[in-house]
């Protein structure tokens, strides 16, 4: 089983997902809806059925974005999010507020590059992280918008 790195935002991460998922299946098309897990598997936080085909996603609660523009020119995610068996493909990230959220697949990210990460076990441990310029951003009141983005882009 997969640690967890920041096992102190694990209930604040559960929360702004529910949040989330239901903003996101109250919106339509209805029928493209969002599942996460009820129990965590410690692999991806759910799926999204998109018209039959299932999107498994990994879900991040950023606390160091606020507000409606996204502060970085790059989108990260650390290599632990793409082992193959993991099958994770999508990457949506919220702000701090839970108003805003940038959404990447994982085939649009470029070779890894070594990081420093804070974790709750020690600060500035070394990792490894992939970037991509080919994000998007959307508002919370923003649903049906992202679910149209899903359709046009899924493996385009």
């Amino acid at each position: 089983m997969t640690p967890l790195w920041r096992p102190s935002t694990k209930q604040e991460h559960d929360e702004s997902l529910k949040r989330f998922m239901k903003r996101f299946n109250e919106a339509h098309p209805s029928d493209i809806a969002m599942q996460i897990w009820a129990e965590e598997q410690f692999v991806y936080d759910g799926v999204i059925n998109l018209w039959g085909v299932l999107v498994h996603f990994d879900w991040e609660k950023r606390h160091d974005w606020r507000g409606s523009k996204f502060i970085y020119d790059t989108l990260g995610q650390f290599e632990r999010k793409f082992d193959h068996e993991k099958h994770i493909e999508l990457t949506i990230q919220s702000n701090m507020d839970d108003t805003h959220f940038v959404v990447a697949w994982h085939s649009d990210f470029n070779e890894v590059v070594d990081v420093f990460r804070n974790t709750n076990y020690q600060y500035e441990e070394e990792g490894k992280m992939r970037t991509t310029h080919k994000f998007q951003t959307f508002n919370y009141q923003e649903m049906a918008q992202f679910k149209t983005w899903l359709l046009r882009t899924y493996r385009r």
